[in-house]
């Protein structure tokens, strides 16, 4: 039998995809029968959007980050 529950994205901050608010957030999400009584929870995906495993984001020296957030923005021809 096919069924479906609720998908919820997070995006992370400068402290990157480990944050452990976002892990305990995701967690507690998936497990609330309160908040999803009838789907049996959800599925949450911590989305690295800048491939910061570390959270070199909060860095000072924001080379890498300007680097990788201008390559977010980059156009492309034909896409």
């Amino acid at each position: 039998k096919a069924s479906s529950v609720p998908g919820i994205i997070f995006f992370h901050t400068a402290a990157g995809p480990h944050d452990i608010f976002l892990d305990w957030k995701a967690n507690s999400l998936v497990t609330d029968t309160d908040i999803f009584p009838d789907d049996g929870g959800c599925v949450v995906l911590i989305a690295d959007i800048l491939s910061d495993d570390v959270g070199w984001g909060w860095d000072v020296d924001r080379t890498k980050y300007n680097k990788s957030r201008n390559k977010l923005f980059e156009t492309k021809e034909n896409s």
